[in-house]
């Protein structure tokens, strides 16, 4: 999970509840699809992702043939948001090998349920699309240490069997 995601959790973890005067009741977390059309995530062949809710606690980015690009749990109890990414996803192509992308706004919401004890209920959701962080692993290399010889034998001027020879 990304900084965002975090700094959202901090907020969706530590909620101000007023249950009321009839008493304290539940609270309950849930996923929300609030757009099923294609997201701004594509894979890494163009493919276009969109959010297919599973229940109140599993929403996956599908793409094709309901293939799982990520899954997005939500802890019906403590709030907290996991993200598994399934498939490499498209990131733009720049300078930076290890960008990120985000789900935009307006396609899923984390919401709060509270009910108090006599079961009057009030909701609150939050648009946790910004904060799921897909990072892109760019590629790097370390080049081992090559060891060159040369053998000028065969060359003119060469000096047969000096110095690094193989047939010394």
């Amino acid at each position: 999970t990304g900084d965002r995601l975090k700094a959202f959790q901090a907020l969706l973890l530590d909620p101000t509840i007023d249950y009321g005067s009839d008493g304290e009741g539940t609270a309950v977390y849930s996923l929300d699809v609030t757009d099923t059309g294609p997201t701004n995530l594509e894979t890494t062949d163009g493919q276009a992702i969109s959010l297919k809710w599973i229940s109140d606690t599993e929403v996956r980015g599908v793409y094709g043939t309901n293939q799982v690009a990520f899954v997005v749990l939500i802890d019906s109890v403590t709030g907290k948001v996991t993200l598994d990414q399934v498939v490499a996803l498209r990131h733009p192509t720049n300078p930076n090998p290890d960008d990120s992308v985000f789900l935009d706004p307006g396609f899923l919401d984390a919401v709060l349920t509270v009910t108090d004890k006599d079961g009057d209920e009030a909701s609150d959701p939050a648009d946790i699309g910004p904060a799921l962080e897909f990072k892109d692993d760019g590629p790097s290399v370390d080049a081992p240490s090559i060891p060159v010889v040369v053998d000028d034998d065969g060359g003119s001027g060469g000096n047969a069997g000096g110095d690094g020879d193989s047939n010394a």
